[in-house]
């Protein structure tokens, strides 16, 4: 059983290497999308190379038995090379203080895997802004089928830079319950554009 789990997660990362990379990529080559909400308001969005491994439901570490943590960062860069291992990515929450199972988060980085390619796809026709209901997020932006979590960027000096960046990636509607907080106002997004 433990050979088959091994080479599904060597299929994930392949196809993070070689479909989901790539329209990230993009995104990071574009700059800071902004979405013009119906209300007037703008979300500005950056991505940046540290959200990608959570993004699409790993963690890196500098070591193949997962006891010490890479910088997120370099799994952007590093599994586009010949020399990358998928022994040093593993499932997200592997070391939290909720103790989630195995399968718990094998199931989520599938379900972040089932949906990334099209979310970063098709991130600039986001439908929907709405206010988090999940602790630790501000808003979510996406459509019916994906949900961008953000939060709050802030700089080197822990000063809050105004712009959002993605924290979370869920294959779900951004207007379920578990998603838009109960009682606030959802925003359409009116027009996109890229800075």
């Amino acid at each position: 059983m433990m050979a088959n789990r091994s080479k599904e997660k060597a299929e994930w990362l392949r196809k993070v290497r070689d479909e989901i990379r790539p329209a990230y990529a993009r995104l990071l080559s574009l700059g800071r999308l902004i979405l013009q909400c119906d209300d007037g308001s703008e979300v500005a969005i950056r991505f940046t190379k540290s959200a990608f491994a959570h993004l699409c439901g790993f963690e890196y570490y500098m070591d193949s038995h997962k006891e010490r943590r890479a910088r997120q960062s370099d799994f952007y860069d590093d599994i586009v090379r010949r020399n990358f291992t998928a022994k040093r990515a593993d499932y997200t929450h592997r070391h939290n203080d909720r103790h989630t199972s195995y399968e718990k988060r094998r199931s989520h980085t599938k379900s972040k895997l089932d949906i990334a390619g099209e979310a970063f796809n098709h991130v600039a026709t986001a439908a929907y802004v709405v206010e988090s209901a999940k602790s630790g997020l501000i808003l979510f932006a996406g459509d019916e089928r994906w949900a961008l979590g953000l939060s709050e960027q802030v700089n080197k000096k822990d000063e809050r830079t105004g712009d959002y960046i993605p924290a979370s990636l869920v294959n779900e509607s951004v207007l379920s319950e578990s998603i838009h907080r109960r009682g606030t106002r959802v925003r359409s997004v009116v027009s996109a554009r890229w800075e």
